[in-house]
């Protein structure tokens, strides 16, 4: 036992657990544990909001003024959302588990190791990891709904 807890303690990642065994009432278990608090709030979003699929800001700092590939779309389902918050200002970042009008679930889960190809050398709108999850909430009533980011 002593190694697995080291060994998840020297992990960079969170975990999740589905129970299934009571066909009548499946359950899911995650863990948020971090190396710092993690701040969330609930929000409850509209259907009909104007999304973008990375932060103006960011989006002007690496890939320039008026670039137009960034992804955008108008949310299509009202959602129910936890939105992670850097902890000292309460400002607003990733989406980390929510639902949607359709009873849409979706948990995300982090991996430190995780790498993703140089989006620069892409023509593809860009989609931020952060917002994948409010992205798919918003243009997905199921998970049985294909969905393709052109």
């Amino acid at each position: 036992m002593e190694e697995v807890i080291k060994l998840y303690d020297s992990l960079n990642l969170s975990l999740r657990i589905f129970n299934s065994q009571n066909k009548e009432f499946p359950v899911t278990g995650r863990n948020m544990d971090w190396y710092w608090q993690l701040t969330s709030s609930l929000y409850a979003f509209p259907a009909g909001l104007e999304r973008q699929g990375v932060d103006q800001n960011f989006a002007d700092t690496e890939y320039g003024k008026n670039n137009t590939s960034i992804l955008t779309c108008t949310s299509s389902y009202r959602s129910l959302v936890t939105v992670l918050e850097y902890p000292s200002s309460k400002v607003a970042f990733a989406a980390a588990d929510g639902l949607n009008e359709k009873g849409l679930v979706i948990n995300a889960l982090y991996d430190g190791e995780t790498r993703f190809p140089d989006e620069t050398k892409s023509d593809k709108p860009r989609l931020s990891i952060l917002r994948m999850v409010q992205y798919t909430l918003d243009t997905c009533a199921s998970v049985q709904e294909p969905y393709i980011v052109n």
